[in-house]
């Protein structure tokens, strides 16, 4: 049985070019979020995250809206993949920090221009 498992797995993890995608997507949470001001909020989430969600479900100028912004990580990565955001938060503290977030982000692509 053990053998069969292996063999399960080596045909699970293949990945080719076209075809079904599987719904596994995996990341490291501990230090991937991205930039030290998004540490300021309890439940951050890996940039990367956000950003292949991103990528994988929009379009470059399309609206995305994150009905809890909290740091502001979807976001910095809609900014980073040309799409527009709205986004809510019902907690002042947050929003400074999103919005504190984003100004920094947007200084560095204007001094990467």
């Amino acid at each position: 049985m053990k053998n069969s498992n292996i063999e399960l797995n080596k045909i699970y993890n293949k990945v080719k070019d076209c075809g079904v995608r599987y719904n596994i997507w995996k990341y490291s949470t501990s230090s991937s979020v991205g930039d030290k001001s998004a540490l300021k909020h309890p439940a951050t989430f890996p940039e990367k995250l956000a950003n292949d969600h991103l990528i994988s479900w929009s379009n470059e100028n399309d609206i995305i809206y994150d009905p809890f912004m909290g740091s502001g990580t979807t976001a910095k990565m809609a900014i980073v993949n040309n799409r527009n955001y709205i986004g809510s938060e019902i907690s002042k503290e947050y929003c400074d920090i999103s919005n504190k977030r984003l100004e920094i982000h947007r200084n560095q692509l204007r001094l990467d221009i």
